[in-house]
């Protein structure tokens, strides 16, 4: 009588642990993602430091967009639609502080809908990305590169846009911030303007010497810069979709 009534409850616990495990491991693998992309996203010397407000917030979309794109990609299900939801209620909290948003019901549904607004850009591409990756066609590799840099380039521009229109942060730190931010901010435009033109027409054409010799018509002024930024978040972004594959296959996730 023992066994028949403490193992289905050993089960159950064993199973429960097993579910926390499962989400633990998510949050942390989106965490180490979102930091990796935060803390060596290569700007360049001349760059404002203004972009740097932006990298945070936007490392964290695109990480959690990966994530949910790996899970996703062969379909949805009751499980893996209830542990998407858990991730992305774990990452409220962060994500409305980064905004200067109070946490309330209004603002974690403002956040959701910034966040599905990077799933519809990001998905395609990321498709994309990962069809490529294994077909290795060099012209559409560097296209979706320079796509999905150029999507990540402009919710960074979408970001400081919010910021700027939003209430600072209380405190001497956010009023450092906001009047840095307000001071510059057109110059910050024009280098994500400028980013954006860059990845229109290296899709295109990303030789160095080719640009350089063109450049007097497209006016990159920073092309090894903007080479080296797509590059980082392509590779980041390929390098955590096989981790997450990884994450999948350890949690029988199908």
């Amino acid at each position: 009588m023992g066994a028949c009534f403490f193992i289905p409850w050993l089960c159950d616990v064993i199973s429960s642990k097993r579910i926390q495990e499962k989400k633990q491991e998510a949050l942390d693998l989106i965490a180490e993602q979102s930091k990796l992309i935060i803390e060596n996203f290569p700007l360049s010397n001349n760059q404002s430091q203004e972009w740097e407000l932006s990298i945070p917030s936007e490392g964290v979309f695109l990480s959690l967009a990966i994530f949910i794109h790996s899970i996703y990609l062969d379909g949805k299900n009751n499980d893996k639609e209830q542990l998407i939801n858990q991730i992305i209620i774990s990452y409220l909290p962060l994500l409305l502080s980064l905004h200067n948003m109070v946490d309330n019901q209004q603002n974690q549904t403002i956040i959701r809908e910034y966040l599905q607004k990077h799933l519809d850009i990001y998905f395609p591409i990321l498709n994309n990305i990962f069809y490529e990756s294994n077909h290795r066609n060099p012209i559409n590799e560097r296209i979706y590169k320079y796509k999905l840099y150029k999507a990540f380039i402009q919710y960074n521009q979408s970001f400081l846009e919010r910021k700027l229109t939003s209430t600072p942060q209380d405190g001497m730190l956010g009023a450092m911030e906001f009047i840095g931010l307000s001071s510059n901010f057109s110059t910050i435009q024009q280098e994500l303007l400028n980013e954006e033109k860059a990845c229109v027409h290296m899709a295109v054409e990303d030789d160095t010497d080719k640009l350089q010799q063109m450049n007097y018509i497209f006016n990159i002024t920073d092309i090894e810069g903007v080479k080296n930024r797509a590059k980082f978040i392509r590779d980041a972004s390929v390098q955590f979709t096989q981790k997450c594959f990884q994450y999948r296959t350890k949690y029988n996730i199908a």
